[in-house]
């Protein structure tokens, strides 16, 4: 167009064929729908089923549906948790950090001090509780691992040994289940064996005494005067019976077969004690022979012989004359049940010796006053003098 001096547009003839052309090309273009869609066309395209890159031969639907599936993808990425099977995002938790480059990585300590429950253990530190842990197959002849004692735990040392022992607390030193068991064994077949031969017993009442209390310790305690039976003292030579009556009744001794003997009296068929009495009895293989009695608790002895005789003997000391004479009273340690014969005899070889005197007249070393329970030494001497005395009675 050319505009004149004063600004006149000068009219200008062209050629409008090329414009009408375009016209046509541009309306076709608009008329195409698979190149122009809406957006509410858009929504209806289908997503296909896997995510997959545009190819050349893709027609617009195919492209937009590629399109609508790689933002379905994203959106759902955004918001999924990662799992062992499932790809996604996560979370940097305590045990985990993130270095400066952005990469993440576990949180590692280098130390055994650490007591934070969500940190690692390094590989060198999983190599130095390895060196350091007692291996598995941990015997040792010494105590390199520490010992078991009264005070601290530790190792223990086992023994089968129950005889002797192999330690105390502090040596480490324990026993094991066959020593145990064989002591529980030992004891319980020794036990029996005392429970079914005891060489100790004690008996309330009458009864007759068994061979398996032969060479044993018998003791009667009871209330009331009673009977023991020995056994047959045939067979069982060499063999003997301890018997303390422990009470303050008599007991009978009885021979179940043969007799008790006595050298001084002979044979008899029973042997009375009289309360705190005790006798060894000893079987020749024919009798029964009491070889001592004793008064338990006194310094005189009592000797209980065949019949139901007792001899009692003792040293009686004066001290010095008294007057024309010495008393020397005697206490019996059993009282006699009836009136004893007494002995009396003076120790020899006593300078100025005389006949001692009772009621003005001489006599051998007299006795007086006896009774069941005593009796008097009557002497005449002028300084200290022993006599030895025996009495005999029921």
């Amino acid at each position: 167009m050319q505009i004149t001096g004063n600004g006149l547009k000068r009219p200008e003839c062209q050629d409008i064929e090329p414009i009408q052309n375009n016209v046509d090309i541009l309306e076709e273009h608009l008329s195409d729908t698979e190149v122009h869609v809406n957006a509410g066309r858009i929504a209806g395209i289908t997503e296909p089923d896997e995510l997959s890159q545009i190819d050349s031969t893709d027609n617009n639907s195919t492209i937009w549906g590629k399109i609508k599936k790689s933002i379905s993808v994203l959106n759902d990425h955004v918001d999924t948790v990662a799992s062992e099977t499932i790809l996604g995002h996560i979370k940097i938790g305590t045990g985990l950090q993130t270095e400066k480059d952005g990469a993440t990585c576990v949180k590692i300590a280098d130390n055994l001090e650490t007591d934070d429950s969500t940190t690692a253990l390094s590989a060198a530190m999983g190599q130095s509780l390895n060196e350091n842990k007692a291996p598995n197959n941990h015997a040792s002849t010494a105590t390199t691992y520490g010992v078991g004692n009264a005070s601290s735990y530790g190792h223990v040392k086992l023994s089968d040994n129950y005889v002797s022992s192999d330690g105390a607390a502090s040596a480490g030193v324990g026993a094991s289940s066959k020593a145990v068991y064989d002591s529980y064994n030992t004891l319980n077949v020794n036990l029996a064996k005392k429970l079914d031969n005891p060489k100790s017993i004690m008996y309330l009442t009458s009864a007759t005494v068994p061979n398996t209390l032969l060479n044993g310790f018998i003791q009667y305690k009871g209330t009331s005067d009673n009977t023991l039976t020995l056994p047959n003292p045939v067979g069982i030579g060499g063999n003997t019976f301890t018997i303390w009556n422990n009470s303050k009744y008599t007991l009978t001794l009885k021979a179940l077969v043969n007799s008790f003997f006595d050298s001084s009296f002979g044979y008899a068929t029973t042997m009375t004690m009289d309360p705190d009495q005790a006798v060894t009895l000893f079987s020749d293989e024919y009798n029964w022979l009491p070889l001592s009695g004793t008064q338990i608790g006194a310094y005189k002895m009592a000797r209980i012989v065949s019949g139901g005789f007792k001899i009692q003997s003792g040293i009686s000391t004066s001290v010095s004359s008294i007057g024309d004479h010495v008393n020397i009273p005697v206490t019996f340690s059993t009282p006699f049940t009836s009136l004893p014969i007494i002995i009396v005899t003076a120790e020899c070889g006593v300078n100025n010796a005389q006949l001692p005197k009772y009621n003005n007249s001489a006599f051998d070393y007299a006795v007086a006053d006896k009774s069941k329970t005593g009796f008097t030494i009557l002497s005449n001497q002028s300084v200290p003098i022993a006599y030895y005395w025996i009495a005999v009675g029921n």
